[in-house]
C-alpha cells in the first residue's frame, strides 16, 4: 500500500488488472495504473481534477478503441498534503457510491 494512506483508516489495496485498486472502508475510490495513482471522479469531483490539469485514466482496448474510464491523476499537491488527501479520498468515495447507485437504477452489467 501507499505510505501516504498509511496513517488513513479503512484503507485496503488490492491487485487488479496488473496494478492495485484501493478501497476505503469497502468502496473503490482509487486505482494505480502503468505506476499512476487515480482517483475515482464523477460530475461533483470531476471539475476539480479538471481545473488542475489533471488526465483521465485511458486504456487501448484490445480492438485499439480508447476507452476512458472515470477515473483521473490525482494531482502531486493533493498527495504532499495529508488534510486535503483525506477530502479527495472522501469525494472519490462518494463518486464511487453515487455511481454504484445510478448502476443498480439503470440495470447495466457494467459500470466502471
Amino acid at each position: 500500500m501507499l505510505d501516504v494512506f498509511a496513517n488513513i483508516p479503512g484503507i485496503t489495496c488490492k491487485p487488479l488488472f496488473g496494478g492495485f485498486s484501493f478501497y476505503k472502508d469497502g468502496v473503490i475510490f482509487a486505482c494505480i495504473a502503468d505506476g499512476i495513482l487515480y482517483f475515482k471522479t464523477d460530475d461533483n469531483n470531476r471539475p476539480q481534477y479538471e481545473a488542475m490539469a489533471c488526465q483521465p485514466f485511458v486504456y487501448e482496448h484490445k480492438n485499439t478503441k480508447k476507452i476512458t474510464m472515470p477515473y483521473y491523476e490525482l494531482p502531486e499537491s493533493i498527495l504532499e498534503d495529508p488534510d486535503q488527501l483525506k477530502i479527495w479520498i472522501a469525494a472519490s468515495v462518494a463518486a464511487s457510491i453515487h455511481r454504484q447507485k445510478k448502476k443498480n437504477k439503470t440495470g447495466c452489467l457494467f459500470s466502471p
